[in-house]
């Protein structure tokens, strides 16, 4: 039963991203990184989760690492992913680094508007 347990928990990842949140606003940091880490498929939200959860518990530094693992696997920090990264930092004292991220989740901003605003022109 236990392995079919952890069968279940590493391949569905919706559940572990609330597993990952919940544990993480719990304080448990250490178990929000172990399923974090036991999983197999990550998304976008699975790296927004473990950030905000480092965040909240006092490892604005893992958040920061976090975010550029995130990039380094290919995946781009939305808008959300973004403000959890300013959150930890915010939270860890990281004055310059939430700097240069908030001009990177401008430019984000900007070109999310843009295409918003271009979609609803076309209809």
């Amino acid at each position: 039963m236990d392995l079919l347990l952890r069968l279940i928990l590493i391949t569905d990842t919706l559940l572990c991203n609330v597993l990952i949140d919940m544990y993480g606003k719990c304080g448990s940091n250490g178990s929000s990184v172990k399923f974090f880490e036991g999983m197999a498929d990550r998304n976008i939200i699975t790296w927004t989760v473990v950030i905000t959860a480092h965040g909240l518990n006092g490892y604005a530094h893992k958040g920061l690492e976090k975010i550029q693992e995130m990039e380094l696997t290919g995946l781009k920090p939305d808008t959300v992913a973004l403000g959890a990264v300013l959150a930890a930092c915010r939270h860890g004292g990281f004055v310059r680094e939430g700097m240069e991220i908030f001009s990177q989740s401008l430019s984000i901003f900007i070109e999310y508007l843009w295409r918003s605003f271009l979609e609803g022109y076309k209809r």
